[in-house]
């Protein structure tokens, strides 16, 4: 009466001792329900089984480090190339030349913070950030650029800042291109953290 899981390719597939055939248990990602010849439902130890072996996807409504990728692809500041650094971002006066003003900022974040779903909705918990800092060539007012950045956490508002930093020295020395900076820190801030501060 015991049954038995196994893998073929990318589908998992349950055998019965007494069944002829075995039954797919995944189709599209999502369970497909079989039911045991014997016992008429499907058993508990198949579905304790399952918990484990097959992906689920939860919506928390909780922030992780990184922004959503629908949300906040970031958005680049078309007066900032490589060819004039030296007088945008790598001039210390720029970012403040350009940055909007608190305000702003506060409007923003908090109809953010709803369209993220957070469950804590206090504007505290949170800085306004761009994806792309305006000290790497990002826009400081479009809503592709901005999400609201927890303060607390593993990975926030403090080692992102830290990376910013970093990369900002390495483009202004030659160390680095603007358009590899702007890459790194849209696309997975993350690992860029862990690749230049780990």
């Amino acid at each position: 009466m015991g049954a038995k899981i196994y893998r073929s390719g990318t589908r998992l597939f349950v055998r019965s001792s007494s069944a002829s055939a075995a039954a797919p248990l995944t189709g599209g990602g999502r369970l497909k329900r079989w039911r045991s010849p014997l016992c008429g439902g499907p058993t508990a130890a198949i579905a304790s089984v399952l918990v484990v072996l097959l992906p689920v996807a939860v919506l928390s409504g909780e922030p992780s480090g990184l922004p959503s990728r629908k949300l906040t692809p970031g958005a680049r500041n078309p007066g900032v190339t490589e060819e004039n650094i030296a007088r945008t971002i790598c001039n210390p006066n720029f970012s403040q030349q350009i940055r909007v003003s608190g305000s702003y900022q506060a409007r923003v974040k908090e109809k953010l913070i709803g369209e993220y779903g957070y469950t804590n909705k206090e504007p505290k918990a949170y800085q306004l950030d761009a994806l792309i800092p305006l000290e790497l060539g990002g826009m400081p007012t479009d809503p592709r650029n901005l999400w609201p950045q927890p303060i607390a956490g593993a990975f926030s508002a403090k080692e992102k800042h830290r990376l910013e930093n970093v990369l900002h020295r390495r483009v202004c020395s030659g160390a680095m291109t603007l358009e590899d900076a702007q890459r790194e820190i849209s696309e997975n801030w993350i690992d860029a953290y862990r690749k230049y501060l780990k």
